[in-house]
């Protein structure tokens, strides 16, 4: 064994827990990143269509943070829109959508969320607009940018 290690709990440590008690739990963050194309609005067999099934998972995640962990950070980003909204540090993504920037959970956000998913295709249509003029690799540097500012 190398003389210069040391071993960082010591043996005569009594309590297991010593090192746990400076130790602070950070925050998580999650941001559904969903595809707003005019085909995610094309219904299923099960009459939902994939962009409900998607929202209707970041709604779960947002009612289950509000219970379990609300110092937790949620945020909704739609890419393929015709409309544009990512505009924080002079960023401006063409056909992506900020819904929700990084933010603890809250009732008026499952409330805004729900009112999203309750959209049929011509309603967003007319809201938000579909484009398929889009990248990708935009879309997820967009979110890069707003967990480097959490």
């Amino acid at each position: 064994m190398n003389p210069t290690w040391e071993d960082p709990i010591p043996d005569d440590e009594e309590d297991e827990n010593a090192y746990d008690k400076g130790y602070v739990r950070g925050r998580d963050a999650v941001i559904y990143l969903i595809d707003a194309s005019w085909e995610m609005f094309q219904s299923l067999p099960e009459d939902e269509t994939p962009f409900q099934l998607s929202l209707k998972c970041a709604r779960t995640t947002l009612t289950n943070k509000i219970i379990s962990s609300n110092k937790d950070l949620t945020g909704i980003v739609l890419f393929g829109t015709d409309k544009t909204k990512n505009t924080r540090n002079n960023t401006d993504f063409k056909h992506i959508y900020v819904f929700h920037d990084l933010c603890e959970p809250g009732a008026e956000r499952v409330l805004e969320t729900e009112e999203l998913m309750s959209m049929d295709g011509s309603s967003f249509q007319d809201t938000y607009g579909h484009s398929t003029d889009f990248s990708l690799a935009d879309a997820l540097w967009v979110c890069s940018i707003m967990f480097s500012n959490w």
